[in-house]
């Protein structure tokens, strides 16, 4: 099992999955084969590189500062959306 940046990923795509909610969306990092829809619920899958993932140190430092990356490798606000689609690593790891 791979260990990038303190996490332990299985040999399995990394995923930023985005539900529709009724307040906006909703993010969280999925390791899936494949991206699998479900009946009534929009999604969207975005395959998310592993290098991207950020450490410890780096999430901290985002929590505190106003700027973030985004799981592209974008800049983005800490809630934000990049122009590419690609959510902050904060909203995809659930600390916002």
């Amino acid at each position: 099992m791979p260990v990038v940046n303190g996490w332990k990923l299985s040999d399995k795509p990394l995923w930023a999955l985005g539900t529709k909610q009724s307040w906006g969306w909703s993010w969280r990092l999925v390791q899936a084969s494949q991206p699998r829809d479900l009946p009534g619920v929009e999604r969207v899958w975005l395959e998310v590189d592993p290098e991207y993932l950020p450490d410890r140190e780096a999430l901290e430092e985002w929590a505190m500062d106003s700027v973030c990356e985004a799981t592209d490798g974008c800049r983005v606000e800490p809630d934000g959306i990049c122009p590419h689609g690609h959510p902050s690593w904060l909203l995809v790891l659930g600390y916002i």
